[in-house]
């Protein structure tokens, strides 16, 4: 964390005009690198919305990866047991070859009527930074642009990395989403704030009265035990003052 100077522009404010000091973030941002292609369309009859109709994966993955896709592993060659003269090993003549073909980008064109929109699966690369962590998280990045503009954005980054460059500039507003901190299971003291009986009481820590008896039903206000933490927040606005390479430290550290 570090602070930035910058000339408050807000007409309301205080210090209107003046040259104030912002708090500002340092975030180490390695590229993420795009392992597959997955194609949308119209979900099967019964169902709402949208369903995945094909994938495409990159034929060269990092290792990395391996830890947390273990499909990807190729299976190892085991060692059968001896098949005597004029004997048949049995389960192999008769089975036919049952091996599935992986999915191209000519496979796309069989099915590209249903096509409604394509992502992008993407693993992030923590062993690039100093975190300390090698087993990278997966997400879907959705693409703009009609299906055409799509799948020839896809086909161009499929086993490519996309940068933070790439896609954001300085002087960018951007929403951040992440997950709180989980606290499990706590009580309504902790959970809402709610005020503690005194010593005296039977139960200290209880919600003192959680409603009448007639409607009998707890109102969604009261305070209740449940879930603490662990909730997806999102936070608006946040503006990109600078991108740049992680090496060049005296851009941020000016020191005169």
């Amino acid at each position: 964390m570090t602070h930035a100077l910058g000339k408050d522009m807000h007409e309301k404010s205080i210090t209107a005009g003046q040259e104030v000091a912002v708090a500002t973030t340092i975030l180490e941002a390695p590229a993420m690198k795009v392992f597959g292609i997955r194609a949308y369309g119209k979900a099967p009859k019964g169902f709402y919305g949208i369903d995945s109709i094909m994938e495409v994966l990159a034929s060269n993955v990092d290792k990395n990866l391996l830890k947390r896709i273990h499909s990807f592993k190729k299976k190892g060659k085991g060692k059968g047991r001896v098949v005597k003269k004029g004997e048949k090993e049995k389960g192999n003549e008769e089975k036919p070859e049952t091996k599935k073909k992986a999915n191209d980008f000519e496979d796309f064109k069989k099915v590209g009527e249903k096509v409604l929109n394509v992502r992008l699966l993407c693993h992030t690369q923590p062993a690039k930074a100093g975190v300390g962590k090698k087993k990278p998280d997966i997400c879907e990045v959705a693409l703009s642009g009609n299906v055409e503009q799509q799948f020839a954005f896809a086909k161009e980054k499929l086993g490519h990395e996309i940068a933070v460059s790439d896609v954001f500039t300085g002087e960018h507003f951007v929403d951040i989403r992440a997950v709180t901190k989980g606290k499990g299971m706590q009580g309504p003291v902790k959970r809402a704030g709610v005020k503690m009986h005194r010593p005296k009481a039977k139960k200290r820590r209880i919600v003192g009265s959680i409603g009448p008896w007639n409607p009998s039903t707890v109102m969604w206000q009261v305070a209740r035990p449940g879930q603490m933490g662990y909730h997806s927040r999102t936070e608006y606005n946040k503006k990109v003052l600078k991108i740049g390479p992680a090496a060049n430290v005296k851009e941020v550290n000016q020191v005169k």
